[in-house]
């Protein structure tokens, strides 16, 4: 992409896990959030919207279902953006991709137009 699109040569690409070092860099990440695209892991996104952090990007990869009801559970959905883009492996457990509007699935042409447009918006391109 970096090298056929000017798309990120205004904004970088944070890109967010869990762990200590997000607890030890959450005041600097919300203060510097208008700088980044943010992209986050799953395991990550709770947190970051509790603190009232922007997330562009969720990704999750994990199959496990209990994941529907921790990592995105209902309250921690309805803080999440309307714009906010969820990357979902193929094997990502059913109710959880439930939880997002089925306009919004990998296999529909409004699920991409959703992307390109969310990237444009957040880099102002």
């Amino acid at each position: 992409i970096r090298n056929n699109s000017k798309l990120f040569d205004e904004m970088p690409i944070l890109y967010i896990a869990a762990g200590p070092s997000l607890d030890e860099n959450l005041d600097w990440i919300k203060e510097n959030q208008n700088k980044f695209f943010i992209v986050c892991i799953g395991r990550s996104l709770k947190k970051l919207l509790d603190n009232n952090i922007r997330v562009d990007v969720v990704t999750t990869l994990d199959e496990q279902s209990f994941l529907a009801e921790t990592q995105f559970d209902d309250e921690t959905m309805k803080k999440m953006s309307k714009d906010t883009i969820i990357f979902a492996g193929s094997i990502t457990n059913e109710n959880l991709l439930k939880k997002f509007p089925k306009k919004y699935s990998p296999h529909s042409n409004e699920y991409w137009l959703r992307i390109i447009d969310g990237v444009k918006k957040m880099t102002g391109v």
